[in-house]
């Protein structure tokens, strides 16, 4: 079988583990908040678009952004517009995923992502990873929900004040007074993703989970 030959970008990615300084004070680090829209759910369905912000000190970096709107190659359903409100002609002529994706990967460098409930859009962009380059996201990623889960497990575990029962996006930002521009567009939930990350990750600090290794070890994946 040929060899793929794969954008350079795409073979930096492939170092990204090698890179990583888990003994880093969390606070410190830098991150890269990302949210993924898709056509639907199935195994036919595409990448729609692609929303990430940059972290660095526990300071968004709101001039480093990046968003993207793609042409998904396939029709855009219905019941998905209902959601996201990305109509055909907004798609029409826009970049594709093989375009977009070694941009998004030039753009996370060897950072670690974050996202809420991570694991659906790790599973969705590992596929499009393979169908397209044959691997997979080579970066960790630290999932929001995951976080919050512990930070009220551990609020309940020694009587404190501060434990929640949704940890669903709309509800952690009522808890902690984040409005959402532009909810179900990628940029808008990850900058409202980012916002809640951190104070999370603040949270977390009275418990002693203040590395970058304390962060991947309760809401790694």
């Amino acid at each position: 079988m040929e060899k793929l030959s794969l954008p350079d970008v795409v073979n930096r990615h492939m170092q990204v583990p090698f890179r990583l300084k888990p003994d880093q004070p969390a606070d410190q680090a830098r991150f890269v908040v990302f949210d993924a829209e898709m056509t639907g759910l199935g195994e036919e369905d595409r990448l729609l678009s692609l929303g990430a912000v940059r972290i660095e000190a526990s300071r968004l970096d709101l001039a480093g952004s990046f968003y993207e709107i793609l042409d998904p190659s396939r029709e855009i359903p219905a019941e998905s517009i209902k959601i996201h409100h990305i109509v055909p002609n907004m798609a029409e002529g826009r970049p594709d995923a093989a375009t977009v994706l070694p941009r998004f990967l030039d753009f996370i460098g060897s950072n670690i992502l974050v996202a809420h409930n991570a694991r659906f859009d790790k599973e969705f962009l590992n596929r499009e990873m393979l169908r397209l380059f044959g691997a997979p996201l080579q970066s960790p990623i630290i999932d929001v929900m995951l976080m919050s889960r512990t930070n009220s497990h551990l609020r309940k575990k020694y009587s404190l004040p501060g434990a929640l029962e949704d940890h669903t996006l709309d509800g952690l930002a009522r808890e902690y007074g984040i409005s959402i521009e532009d909810r179900h567009l990628a940029f808008g939930d990850a900058l409202a993703t980012g916002l809640i990350f951190l104070r999370i990750m603040k949270g977390l600090q009275r418990f002693g989970i203040y590395r970058v290794k304390h962060l991947l070890k309760i809401a790694g994946l």
